[in-house]
């Protein structure tokens, strides 16, 4: 079988490597599959050559959207997609969290604006510390933590001005900073491994690698609650690959987001997971067969 691992371009000026490349690839490899590292937009790919496209770091997708729309939806029709076309589509924007917090998810309360008057504040938010972040977004690019009211009618009449993409607004949680955010690499429904993320914030970078973390049960039930979520025609628990991202809070933890897109399984941090990951890949190729 040929596969395809698709990436991106890095942009020096910005750089974001994707470490996961040389593991997941040697453990695909391994198990006697055929992989080409190629880039999304590349125009001399013949993306029907391939008997799956798996999308893992197209890190550039959201400066480029309607092209990777495009990209996606052309694929769909050529080869077998991972994620699959639906999947994709619901969650490269983070609109989808308004549907999950309206099911009762325990989202980081989050309000979407299009404009800038939509935005509301009262003077209960002065003091307060904001997160804004385009909806169409990856790696924390566009993102901004915006403390009290000034701030963040600045930064989001700022954004307005330079782009049409919709905004969510969250508050910053102390909790980001103090207990770190916890990434949970999951596949089929299950959490396979977690680590603890730089905050992007407050310390820089994308949310870089800080440390492993333990999947205890009261982290891994909330993360399997989380993946009965649907996304597209199916469920989060029926994907190869997903991304819980949380926040403990409370005693408890809030959802930050869902990655079904292109998420970092920060694989040098945790090697024997590729092997987990190549052995479901293969197993998902061959039942389609």
């Amino acid at each position: 079988m040929q596969i395809a691992y698709v990436t991106y371009i890095e942009d020096a000026q910005d750089p974001d490597t994707d470490f996961d490349i040389s593991i997941m690839v040697d453990a695909l490899k391994k198990l006697g599959l055929n992989v080409d590292i190629v880039v999304w937009d590349d125009s001399n790919v013949e993306w029907s050559s391939f008997d799956a496209v798996w999308i893992r770091s197209t890190w550039d997708y959201a400066e480029k959207y309607s092209e990777f729309i495009s990209w996606v939806t052309m694929v769909a029709g050529l080869s077998k997609l991972i994620n699959p076309l639906d999947v994709i589509l619901e969650n490269s924007n983070k609109i989808y969290l308004n549907k999950l917090q309206s099911n009762g998810v325990p989202v980081i309360p989050s309000t979407f604006i299009s404009s800038v008057s939509e935005l509301q504040v009262s003077l209960e938010d002065e003091g307060k510390t904001f997160v804004m972040k385009p909806v169409i977004g990856a790696g924390a690019r566009g993102a901004r933590r915006c403390r009290g009211i000034e701030d963040l009618q600045s930064a989001v009449d700022q954004h307005f001005r330079n782009s049409e993409v919709d905004l969510i607004i969250q508050p910053y949680l102390d909790e980001v900073d103090t207990m770190g955010e916890i990434a949970v690499i999951c596949c089929l429904g299950e959490p396979v491994h977690a680590i603890r993320k730089v905050p992007a914030l407050s310390e820089g970078g994308h949310g870089d690698f800080a440390a492993n973390v333990d999947i205890d049960i009261e982290l891994s039930n909330f993360v399997k609650t989380i993946l009965k979520q649907h996304v597209g025609r199916s469920t989060y628990e029926n994907l190869l690959y997903s991304r819980v991202d949380v926040v403990p809070y409370k005693g408890s933890f809030l959802l930050m987001e869902i990655e079904a897109v292109e998420p970092a399984l920060f694989l040098s941090m945790n090697p024997s997971s590729a092997q987990y990951f190549a052995r479901k890949f293969k197993e998902l190729l061959d039942s389609s067969n």
